[in-house]
């Protein structure tokens, strides 16, 4: 679960500058265009601070940012829970070295797994301005971003006002709770002159993901059938608003291909993740609060499990559907998650 988690978190971080929303309506989409322009087009140099608010309380991280205008990025943690982390994202890869090791682990790209749909954002969102602030000696429009359907989690953004580029955000889950904000204290718009920064170093050992670990992106669900051996099973019930985006194989650690596949809302993702055990997998997993067995429902006529856990970030529901066991990972409403569980075909 570990690497999932990873890699939805690296979803989630691409996708926090493509998420600029003008405070006026009749604009809004011309600033979202604007923002995404921006993100990959835009140099800066800065550092950050970092506040997640987990079960065991809070944690605090500072970090150093860098962006060549060129899609290419880079974040060095220079305290806190994962201080020494050092994340290299480009349009084609990404690079991550742990705290603590010598290795770099390649990764899948940006644009290969983060998700962007202005439209579809439009259609599932509204934003409105609040005030503005300055953020690190720079204007800034704040503007908030709440679901127009219930159950979703909600952004709040402080929009600098040349560019578009969010200084802070703020992001509640979908219980309305504060769970991280992320905020410059130093930053300037600049561009730097060593290109070494977005890339590993020239004699660096690098990994590829672990297979048991990696998602493949793949272009259709016919390419998953084709990939995996059989039909995925697919939710019949699926949360207002959201549409299957993108489609995704991975090798387990019995060697078997299995589906992953993400919808989307044009801010918040839903990951379902099939599982080889069916009911021998998946007992006593990881830590969360709530987790344990659940509610459970009647299916082709036989009793199946349905179990849920729940960390301030999201929600997992696991259920078994005969030889194979299913995952539903994302922040939305316990009850639309179960309800989506029991819609599967």
């Amino acid at each position: 679960m570990n690497s999932i988690h990873r890699q939805l978190t690296l979803w989630c971080a691409a996708c926090i500058a493509c998420l600029a929303v003008s405070a006026n309506a009749e604009s809004g989409l011309d600033w979202v265009e604007k923002a995404r322009r921006a993100e990959d087009a835009t140099a800066y140099v800065g550092t950050m601070r970092a506040v997640t608010l987990l079960e065991d309380g809070k944690h605090e991280s500072q970090l150093g940012v860098w962006a060549d205008g060129r899609g290419r990025f880079r974040r060095e943690y220079k305290s806190g829970p994962v201080k020494g982390l050092i994340v290299i994202v480009t349009p084609d890869t990404t690079w991550r070295r742990e705290p603590g090791q010598a290795s770099w682990l390649r990764l899948p790209g940006r644009h290969e797994t983060a998700p962007g749909n202005v439209k579809l954002l439009a259609q599932n969102y509204a934003a409105k301005a609040l005030r503005e602030e300055e953020i690190a000696g720079w204007p800034c429009q704040v503007v908030d971003i709440r679901g127009r359907h219930p159950g979703n989690p909600r952004k709040t953004l402080w929009l600098e006002t040349k560019t578009g580029l969010p200084l802070r955000t703020d992001q509640y889950n979908s219980n309305g709770e504060l769970v991280s904000k992320t905020y410059f204290v130093k930053f300037a718009l600049k561009s730097t002159a060593d290109g070494a920064l977005f890339q590993p170093p020239a004699n660096a050992t690098i990994q590829n993901t672990p297979l048991a670990e990696s998602l493949r992106p793949l272009a259709s669900l016919a390419e998953v059938e084709r990939a995996c051996g059989h039909r995925p099973r697919l939710p019949t019930n699926v949360p207002r608003g959201y549409v299957r985006d993108a489609y995704f194989a991975r090798q387990c650690r019995r060697n078997i291909t299995l589906p992953a596949i993400r919808y989307f809302d044009g801010l918040n993702s839903i990951m379902v993740f099939e599982r080889a055990g069916g009911r021998q997998g998946g007992r006593g997993w990881g830590r969360g609060r709530g987790w344990g067995r659940g509610r459970g429902w009647q299916r082709h006529g036989g009793r199946e499990d349905c179990q849920f856990q729940e960390t301030p970030q999201q929600k997992v529901i696991r259920f078994d559907a005969g030889a194979r066991s299913y995952l539903i990972i994302g922040d939305h409403d316990r009850d639309a998650l179960v309800r989506m569980a029991e819609s599967f075909k």
